[in-house]
């Protein structure tokens, strides 16, 4: 007799990693234009927060190596309330139901740029 649990839950391993790759790719997508469109709609903000982001990032991935901030999704909270106090003290209000998603954003955006700069190679730097 044919198992078609057995059978079922195979097809639906192999096809997970294609449908989470898919999905990931259409949220990101998502949150790449939410970002622009606020560049669009108020640049000066979005030049405040990327600027913020920029050096935040370096400062939670320190805190993060030593211990002081326990996973990813700590680390991400730490940076978006970082930067939010950035902006409250320069005076800058900001949408607050939109903020988090922007900021957050912002913060996986510097966070890759990040890495990248951390992960060159010794010397392979053009100045």
């Amino acid at each position: 007799m044919i198992n078609w649990t057995e059978i079922g839950l195979t097809v639906f391993e192999a096809v997970l990693p294609v449908l989470a790759a898919a999905l990931t790719g259409w949220l990101l997508g998502l949150a790449a234009k939410a970002w622009r469109e606020f560049q669009l709609a108020q640049p000066d903000v979005a030049k405040q927060i990327a600027s913020a982001a920029v050096w935040v990032i370096p400062v939670v991935e320190q805190l993060k190596h030593n211990g002081a901030i326990p996973d990813n999704a700590a680390a991400k909270a730490y940076a978006v309330q970082a930067i939010l106090d950035v902006l409250a003290i320069k005076n800058i209000k900001v949408d607050a139901g939109r903020v988090e998603k922007i900021v957050g954003d912002s913060v996986e955006g510097a966070l890759r740029e990040y890495k990248n700069w951390n992960s060159e190679p010794a010397g392979s730097l053009e100045l």
